[in-house]
């Protein structure tokens, strides 16, 4: 009797989801996730006796979703998928491991270049109700895992690679704080702008494209703006972030412990 599973590497995401959705049939929280490398019918034990690649990035990528997709097009729609920005070492790491399956001679059922979005529901759906709400919503990658489809948009794991969340919330008397982690100071501020879309996702449509950051007090001067900006226009639930440099330097990365006055 055949072991062959469906299965696929994905990208688990840990986001500040909608509370609530159009019609269709919404996957449940735990089961939306970004598909890596999509392998069909395989024998999990031909993968899981091999040395899985891992990314060379220890701190999980942070982007958002840009807009609602229809799949397999908006007239013949029987899937709602958020397409994403940016995700950077996501990118080399997902030919990287398309080229390993390859070299190991592992089936991969899907040619299509790669292409980053979140499915979030299947049909029958109500295209005109989701193209009505916004799609920006802030994420970031918890893990990479090997998956087996059981089916009904549900999935298991089989073998799973941890990252280090981009951000923490954490306790702080009145204000909100955030423990911000990066390789590199511009790292810092594209994730305290993704906390800081956690909690108030319109944010990102004020988000700064700035990249040269020589210093922590540039980064702080730059999201400063950003709040400037969106609260001038829309109103935002807090007011600046502090130019507090309590920061600690790790082997790999920095540790900025973020306060925004609320």
């Amino acid at each position: 009797m055949s072991n062959e599973k469906r299965l696929f590497f994905s990208a688990e995401l840990t986001a500040a989801w909608p509370q609530n959705f159009p019609s269709g049939r919404i996957l449940e929280e735990e089961n939306r996730h970004m598909t890596l490398v999509f392998l069909g019918s395989t024998s999990p034990s031909t993968l899981l006796e091999k040395t899985i690649p891992l990314p060379s990035f220890d701190i999980g990528p942070a982007s958002y979703s840009t807009k609602w997709i229809f799949l397999p097009s908006e007239k013949e729609a029987r899937a709602v998928a958020a397409e994403t920005a940016s995700l950077g070492p996501l990118l080399d790491y997902q030919q990287a491991l398309a080229q390993w399956i390859k070299t190991e001679g592992c089936p991969s059922h899907d040619a299509r270049p790669f292409f980053p979005h979140i499915t979030l529901a299947r049909g029958p759906l109500d295209v005109e109700s989701w193209k009505q709400i916004p799609c920006e919503i802030p994420f970031y990658i918890r893990s990479i895992a090997l998956m087996e489809s059981l089916g009904h948009s549900r999935y298991q794991h089989l073998w799973r690679h941890c990252l280090l969340p981009p951000f923490a919330e954490i306790e702080h008397t009145a204000d909100i704080a955030f423990l911000i982690r990066g390789s590199n100071f511009y790292d810092l501020f594209l994730h305290a702008q993704i906390a800081l879309s956690f909690k108030f996702p319109a944010l990102i449509a004020y988000f700064s494209k700035e990249k040269n950051f020589p210093s922590l007090d540039t980064v702080i001067a730059a999201l400063n703006e950003v709040i400037a900006r969106a609260d001038l226009d829309i109103g935002i639930p807090f007011k600046a972030v502090s130019y507090h440099d309590e920061m600690a330097y790790h082997l790999n990365h920095l540790e900025w412990k973020m306060i925004v006055d609320v």
